[in-house]
């Protein structure tokens, strides 16, 4: 896997449950290795290694470089961390019964504080720019910021403050590497590690929507820690400083299966990847809650048709608000490429993808859905999974992220010798 920014190319590999062992670019060399379960043991920096250490429940509680401790980490009964310490300094970290951050205590005694509303939102901070109020499109954690009393912001495509306006240029994951003005000038960039740490900037705004910002992934400053939702996640270890709330899963500090160039976690808990030909539910930590078959497209059409008449949905972040489940089955029928007689074509089920600002042309009008033929015209199709797929995310409260990453797939839609499509239940069979 490949990924050229501002004219530089990073290539990525992967083990073989897709975690990422190694990013390399001009100049910068990365290398990670993880234990059975799936916490980072070692990386390795253009030829320095630094080892972690993990205890029995997965907290991590120290780095070494050399045989030296660098840092080390210390919890609470609950697994939150409550301190760090490099060298003699120690920053100290202070949590409500919610296991919500509230105040963050640095070696020099400064503090940064933190306040939140009644479904986990923060929604104002105290830290060394001053205070910040938070006005956001809603009241759930996954709604965006449009205001912090520092900058307005339309999300995934601009900021405005000092009455400057900076427009952003996210990529697939909804990261902005790179702002310009409104004379199309580049003024500022970022350069990120695969798991969201900054490596190289240049420019003078202070964005805190960076790595992941189209999605609400928010950095504090004095911290260089990351809101991603309900949990704050530290990018120089690829972990969280609290457990899943949830408490599911073989690890409930691993952030996105430590592959996270394919999935993002906007509230910290649920992600879902179409791969071309899966449908895959992963919690944050790697566990994956269910993976079906899943097709995208006409009979015979591939990745190289996506965002073409017939082609599979395009490659990009889209969203889900699980409130929004349908039915489907009501005057729907197969479109004429089918080839056979009237027959439902979205199943029982089917639930809207909202494509982000990163899905070239059009972003709406799709569907996750189910139908008795493989295949579909743009939208994502899983067969007679439909019913289990969307019931199951109904019973979820907040909007979601669906990743389109296609991968290593260089197939097609299934089709018949005569090009027609096949039904779920043959193709289904023909796998046994």
């Amino acid at each position: 896997m490949e990924k050229t920014v501002n004219s530089v190319t990073t290539v990525y590999a992967y083990d073989d449950i897709d975690q990422l062992v190694s990013e390399v670019r001009n100049g910068y060399s990365a290398s990670y290795t993880y234990d059975a379960n799936g916490n980072r043991t070692s990386k390795t920096l253009n030829g320095t290694t630094q080892s972690y250490v993990v205890d029995d429940a997965d907290k991590l509680t120290s780095i070494t470089q050399g045989g030296n401790t660098v840092k080390s980490f210390t919890y609470d009964a609950a697994g939150r961390t409550t301190a760090v310490t490099v060298g003699n300094d120690t920053t100290t970290l202070a949590y409500d019964y919610e296991s919500r951050i509230t105040q963050i205590t640095y070696p020099n005694q400064s503090t940064n504080s933190f306040s939140y509303n009644g479904l986990d939102t923060r929604v104002s901070k105290v830290d060394s720019t001053g205070t910040r109020t938070y006005l956001r499109d809603g009241v759930y954690v996954t709604d965006p910021v449009l205001s912090d009393g520092a900058a307005t912001y339309t999300p995934g495509i601009s900021e405005r403050r000092s009455s400057a306006t900076k427009f952003s240029h996210p990529d697939r994951l909804g990261t902005t590497e790179r702002l310009t003005d409104t004379n199309q000038s580049t003024t500022d960039t970022q350069q990120y590690d695969a798991f969201g740490l900054l490596t190289s900037s240049s420019g003078s705004t202070s964005t805190p929507f960076g790595f992941a910002g189209t999605w609400g992934y928010q950095e504090d400053p004095d911290s260089g820690l990351k809101l991603l939702g309900h949990r704050y996640y530290d990018s120089s270890t690829g972990r969280f400083l609290t457990r899943d709330p949830e408490k599911d899963g073989r690890n409930w500090y691993g952030y996105c299966g430590s592959a996270p160039l394919v999935r993002t976690d906007p509230t910290g808990t649920v992600t879902l990847v179409f791969t071309g030909t899966k449908l895959k539910w992963f919690r944050d930590d790697d566990t994956l809650v269910d993976s079906v078959p899943a097709f995208s497209g006409a009979p015979g059409k591939g990745r190289r048709d996506q965002g073409q008449r017939g082609g599979p949905i395009s490659e990009g972040t889209y969203s889900i608000d699980p409130n929004e489940d349908q039915y489907a089955t009501y005057n729907i029928f197969a479109y004429p490429w089918a080839g056979y007689p009237p027959s439902p074509a979205w199943g029982d089920r089917r639930i809207p993808l909202k494509g982000g600002p990163d899905v070239p042309g059009r972003t709406g009008g799709y569907f996750l859905h189910g139908g008795e033929f493989v295949g579909s015209i743009g939208c994502i199709d899983i067969g007679p999974n439909d019913i289990k797929i969307i019931d199951k995310l109904g019973k979820l409260t907040k909007k979601m992220k669906l990743v389109v990453d296609y991968m290593d797939w260089n197939g097609t839609v299934p089709s018949s010798d005569n090009n027609k499509p096949v039904k779920w239940k043959e193709y289904l069979h023909q796998r046994q």
